[in-house]
């Protein structure tokens, strides 16, 4: 052979080329899978439940104060009525939560999405309900309250299964939505009237959630 080292460097070369593109073929391949993958993963989650993430239980309460301006003076005097909406919000004082989930995977074709199955017993006990009593802005203002209501909310309410809410061992009827603007999708029960009188709460939540 003329050129012993060009043929050496010629076949490396060529070696090198098959690689390259046998390693670009499985690369093709993996994201191709990956796609395929998370596009069962969204599968999943449009036809099961998605990632959950719970905010609560919180009590809260809307209220609205109205007050009187007056402007002028006698046959010129005006009187204005204006208002204010707004929300009292309480955290319990003591939070217990027992939670029990299972695997519960589910398949796509070849791929597994590992979804899970939970129930959830939650006490949640307020030692006062003084903060859901209304503070007036105007020494004449006149303030209206819903009773209080205790909400969860939840990122992905398709995953509610049951719920059963109780407070003092009283059964609650449970409602969807959480009635706060911010974490709208979840769940509220509300509670009797009287019961915004500052005594003590306890409140136990059985959840049933998949996700």
């Amino acid at each position: 052979m003329k050129f012993p080292l060009l043929a050496k460097v010629g076949a490396i070369a060529l070696v090198g080329m098959m690689l390259m593109l046998v390693l670009t073929r499985i690369e093709g391949l993996v994201w191709e899978r990956k796609a395929r993958g998370e596009e069962a993963v969204r599968g999943v989650e449009h036809s099961h439940a998605a990632a959950q993430a719970v905010l609560g239980p919180l009590l809260m309460r809307s209220c609205v104060e109205e007050w009187d301006t007056a402007t002028g003076a006698g046959a010129n005097r005006v009187v204005t009525t204006s208002r204010r909406e707004f929300t009292l919000q309480q955290s319990p004082t003591r939070l217990a939560v027992d939670g029990r989930t299972k695997a519960d995977p589910l398949r796509r074709g070849l791929f597994k999405v590992n979804a899970w199955i939970g129930h959830f017993a939650i006490a949640a006990d307020f030692a006062t309900l003084a903060p859901m009593q209304p503070a007036l802005e105007h020494p004449d203002g006149r303030v209206k309250c819903a009773p209080p209501a205790l909400m969860v909310a939840m990122s992905d309410v398709r995953g509610v299964r049951a719920a059963s809410v109780t407070a003092d061992a009283q059964a609650l009827s449970v409602e969807p939505g959480t009635m706060f603007g911010a974490y709208a999708g979840g769940l509220h029960a509300m509670l009797p009237a009287q019961r915004a009188d500052g005594g003590p709460l306890a409140v136990h939540l059985e959840l049933d959630l998949v996700g």
